[in-house]
């Protein structure tokens, strides 16, 4: 079983090359990434890294896998039941079919891929509607898995609906609005199947807020700063609460009432499909072919818009974390992987978020101030949702004042009137002494 694992493994690693260029480095967990210690460079990203981008992929893939019904792997030509929480060959062929015929196909849609892996003799279904469910419900869950944009929950709804794991903890954003769906909708292209759910996938410049003010922040924000806005500034004066999410759909949503910011963690995976995009100009990932094939789409994301969206949220944790010496210290203070085993993650996140110096091919150079419309069109909206709360914050106390640095010029003129001020309070106190104290001996 173990060498058939093993094989299984490498023939994902092969044949997802489509997919994601950089999973052809991935390894088994039970090869070599338990040993493998992921480490950090100062400047650039380590080797380990380079080499292995996503070596925390396989590991989350067994690890969702483990959470699917058995009823649902049962449609798998030749996968054991005992072997549910194995990536068998047989399985690994599904996942690569699912992915190529999704990448190749110009309006692929849940259906059309369940009758393409049918049709490949890779999957079973019987007369029965129970079988067309179950394979809806494979090709849904892999869908999610291959573009992280949600996390598919099945056996947990009606049969006739397909859902998706509540990441944001009843909280309902422009990302997820729903999560639930016919099963009927599984004919529609997946940009139009996926937006049953919600904007996953939002295109340039969109805020669909219907809350004046947050409209009038949108409008009327032209630029960030690291040294005004950032984790730790939102941590110590607006009093944020930070969700590390696995799904990139929920990066940046704020939860006002919870005063809870959702990141997504696993930032490694938005490079490796940058860099599919870069290196190989004719083909796309299923993230790129869950795009909007009309560049005129208001709702949804355009294939350009989906590799802007990858390359703004690997530049918003430089924003929140990397530029800003407090935010550096204060994410080491934080724990984005609780519960999750060394080989389960991403060291990515690290080097964005501690390293003072860095730099990679697919983002700009980190700059003082950044212009939203060109820097971050795509997750304008949320950082001015998140902006507007911390600008309404007001420190309380005499430790939040000091470390509220948001203007600075008004900081300094602040804390320089109080202690010039203060100074010559008390050297007026000490001559109203002194003069008492002469009075005093006069007499």
């Amino acid at each position: 079983m173990g060498d058939s694992h093993h094989a299984s493994s490498l023939t994902l690693i092969r044949t997802t090359k489509r997919m994601i260029s950089s999973l052809k480095s991935i390894r088994s967990p039970g090869e070599d990434s338990k040993n493998r210690k992921p480490s950090i460079s100062n400047n650039r990203l380590d080797s380990d890294v380079a080499t292995h981008p996503l070596h925390w992929y396989t590991w989350w893939l067994e690890d969702q896998l483990k959470q699917l019904p058995s009823s649902i792997l049962s449609v798998v030509v030749g996968h054991e039941p005992l072997h549910t929480n194995v990536w068998s060959p047989q399985l690994t062929r599904v996942f690569c079919a699912i992915a190529a015929f999704a990448t190749d196909s110009q309006h692929p849609s849940v259906d059309g891929i369940v009758a393409h892996i049918l049709a490949e003799g890779l999957i079973q279904t019987g007369t029965g509607s129970n079988d067309t469910v179950e394979a809806r419900g494979l090709v849904f869950a892999m869908v999610g898995w291959q573009t992280m944009l949600y996390r598919p929950t099945l056996g947990t709804c009606p049969p006739e609906q397909l859902a998706v794991i509540d990441e944001q903890d009843g909280f309902r954003g422009q990302a997820f609005m729903a999560l639930k769906t016919s099963q009927s909708s599984a004919k529609r292209p997946l940009h139009n199947f996926l937006l049953e759910f919600g904007i996953l996938l939002p295109p340039l410049n969109l805020c669909i807020s219907t809350d004046v003010e947050v409209k009038k922040s949108f409008t009327e924000l032209k630029t960030v700063e690291p040294a005004s806005f950032n984790f730790f500034l939102l941590e110590s004066i607006g009093h944020f609460k930070v969700k590390w999410v696995d799904v990139l759909s929920c990066h940046l949503e704020l939860d006002e009432r919870a005063s809870t910011i959702f990141l997504f963690r696993y930032p490694s995976f938005c490079i490796a499909c940058c860099q599919s995009g870069i290196e190989e100009k004719a083909s796309k990932t299923v993230i790129h072919a869950c795009a909007s094939p009309w560049s005129s789409s208001r709702q949804w994301a355009h294939k350009e818009d989906v590799t802007e969206m990858l390359q703004e949220t690997l530049l918003s944790y430089r924003l929140l974390f990397g530029q800003d010496k407090q935010a550096r210290k204060l994410y080491r203070k934080l724990d984005p992987f609780a519960g999750i085993p060394l080989e389960g993650r991403d060291p990515l996140l690290s080097s964005l978020c501690r390293c003072k110096p860095f730099s990679t091919p697919v983002l700009p150079s980190d700059r003082d101030s950044y212009d939203l419309q060109r820097h971050f069109p795509i997750l304008r909206s949320r950082i001015a949702a998140i902006h507007r709360l911390l600008s309404a914050s007001k420190p309380r106390g005499w430790r939040e004042l000091w470390r509220d640095k948001r203007d600075s010029a008004g900081w300094f003129t602040f804390w320089i009137v109080l202690i010039f001020g203060g100074v010559a309070i008390l050297l007026s106190a000490m001559q109203v002494l002194l003069q008492i104290l002469q009075l005093a001996i006069g007499h």
